[in-house]
Order: C-alpha cells, then structure tokens, then sequence
C-alpha cells in the first residue's frame, strides 16, 4: 500500500441520517442501440400472487413512454422495439403498489450493438433502477439507477447477450433490495480465449426448511451451500 498518512486526526461528523426507500414503481422495458423482442412480463409477490401480467395478446395498452423515444408496437404477440439508432427507449407499466415482487419476462435481441433493459421502481418522472444485460457494446451487465437524470452503476460483471436466443431474466426485490438471475443455456457451449459464454451465477436462497423445493436452471450445475443452524 502507498501514500499511506503519518497519522490519523479524530474527527465527527452532524446531520441527519437520510434513510434508504424501498423500490416501488412500476416495471419497465428498454433497449439500448439494439431492437429486441419481450413477452409474457409477470409480476409476482413472494407468495405468488399476481401483482401484473402482459403476453400481449391484447396489444400494449398497459404501458406508457417514459422517455418517448424508439418504435415499440406488437408483432407476431410480442413487444418489439426495432430502431436500433436509439438510446434508452424506457416504457413502463402503472405503480405495481408493492415493494416485495418478482419480475419474470422473455426477451430476445433481434439486431443492434447491445442487450436489453429490464426496469424495476420506474417513476413516471423517469427515476428507476434497471437491469443492464449486454451493456457497454455487448461485454458486460449491470444492475444501475437513475435519479434526476444522473445515473450510477450498483453493480457489474462481464456478460454477452446473443442475437436471436431467448433469455428469461428474473428478478426479485424485497424493499431496499434487489437480486438477479438470467435462466439459459446451450448443452454445447463452452468458453475460449475469445468468448466466455459459461459464467457462475451466485444467488442468494430463501425459504430453507427442513423439507423445501427448487427449481434448477437447465443444463446446469449447481452447488447449493446451507449454513447450519
């Protein structure tokens, strides 16, 4: 370690401590420089009741533009954004009136430079968090939030998003907290010099009981660690 000081000065600091809201809002969808494609958007509570769901079949009345930017309309009975010109194409469903939910969709990139967006606690004003997969021209995701226009990165890792494959991101919030996890895989893949397609996904489990049930991600492996009590 370098430019380490001589000593250390005692010192205090006043103010009030500025609590952490919880994510509410609504959810949203987003692309950045790339078209893509989602469908069968659902949200749940933890205990599995439905809070919103869209496959739509009836068209896209439930969403609205947040930043009125990008060609979305349903082809085929799925969202679709096709401009692949644009930055930040947010549209967003009506306040889910809940803090603890889960966010399943799929979504498929059908051309451009980068991945797709999956929003959570999007404001009508624009402030959100979103789930940034295939960000930074195709090398890496993110999980960011954007408050008056500013927007800062909670956290990053290296990850693709391939065109045309269909992916099946989730994500879960519980009040101030929020965890990913992103559902494929190809038997035949494998990494190389160049392309890293198989990474390990660390997740935090929840309800463990003497007697529990999981659902595994296909063609997988997985360790599941449980502290004793």
């Amino acid at each position: 370690m370098t430019n380490v000081g001589d000593s250390v000065v005692p010192s205090t600091a006043t103010g009030g401590v500025v609590p952490v809201e919880p994510i509410a809002g609504g959810v949203g969808l987003s692309t950045w420089r790339t078209a893509a494609r989602c469908d069968d958007v659902r949200v749940t509570t933890p205990d599995g009741r439905t809070l919103f769901s869209d496959d739509f079949s009836d068209g896209a009345g439930q969403w609205s533009p947040v930043t009125g930017t990008g060609t979305w309309a349903v082809t085929d009975g799925a969202y679709e954004q096709t401009d692949t010109t644009v930055e930040n194409t947010l549209v967003r469903t009506g306040d889910l009136g809940s803090t603890d939910y889960d966010v399943t969709l799929e979504a498929t990139k059908t051309a451009g430079d980068e991945g797709f967006l999956v929003g959570f606690g999007v404001q009508s004003g624009g402030d959100h968090h979103w789930w940034n997969l295939g960000g930074w021209n195709g090398t890496q995701g993110a999980v960011e939030k954007a408050t008056g226009g500013a927007k800062e990165a909670l956290a990053l890792e290296p990850g693709t998003i391939e065109t045309g494959r269909t992916y099946d991101p989730r994500i879960e919030v519980r009040g101030t907290t929020a965890e990913t996890t992103v559902i494929t895989g190809d038997p035949a893949a494998e990494n190389t010099r160049e392309s890293q397609p198989v990474q390990p996904v660390t997740s935090t489990v929840h309800g463990i009981e003497r007697v529990f049930t999981r659902d595994f991600p296909a063609h997988s492996v997985t360790f599941l660690r449980i502290a004793p009590r």
